[in-house]
C-alpha cells in the first residue's frame, strides 16, 4: 500500500502539515519496502497538480489534518481513502493507519479551498 502525507519537510519524521493542499512536501510511503518518495508542491495554486501526481504514481491513501474542498475533490474523485490526523509525525501517523486507529474522512473538514476563496474557515 502506498500512503501519502504532507509535511513542510522532507522527513517522515515532521509533523503532519496543518493544510494539506499547501504542504510543502507530499511523502508517499510504501508498506511494502518501507521506503518513501519525496514529491515537492512547487505551486499550491496550480490545480493540485501533485495530488494528481500522486494518484497517477499509485497512491492508495491520503493522510491530512485539514483539507480543502477542492483538494478533498480531487483524491476522493479518483476512489481514494483519506484519513484525519493532526500533531503527529507522518510516520505516527502512518503507524496508526495500519493499526486502524485513524477515522476515513467522507466530506473536508475546511469550507472553502484557500486558493480559491481567500476566507477559509475550519469546521
Amino acid at each position: 500500500m502506498k500512503i501519502v502525507v504532507g509535511t513542510d519537510e522532507q522527513t517522515l519524521n515532521a509533523l503532519i502539515a496543518k493544510k494539506f493542499g499547501y504542504a510543502r512536501y507530499y511523502l508517499m510511503y510504501d508498506t511494502d519496502d518501507k521506503t518513501f518518495e519525496v514529491i515537492e508542491n512547487i505551486d499550491p495554486e496550480d490545480n493540485h497538480a501533485p495530488l494528481r501526481e500522486l494518484v497517477q504514481k499509485g497512491a492508495d491513501v491520503f493522510i491530512v489534518s485539514y483539507i480543502g474542498p477542492h483538494a478533498f475533490e480531487v483524491i476522493h474523485s479518483a476512489n481514494k481513502k483519506i484519513f484525519h490526523a493532526k500533531n503527529i509525525t507522518g510516520m505516527a501517523a502512518i503507524e496508526k493507519l495500519e493499526r486502524n486507529e485513524l477515522e476515513e474522512m467522507q466530506n473536508p473538514n475546511v469550507k472553502k479551498s484557500i486558493g480559491h476563496h481567500h476566507n477559509s474557515k475550519v469546521i
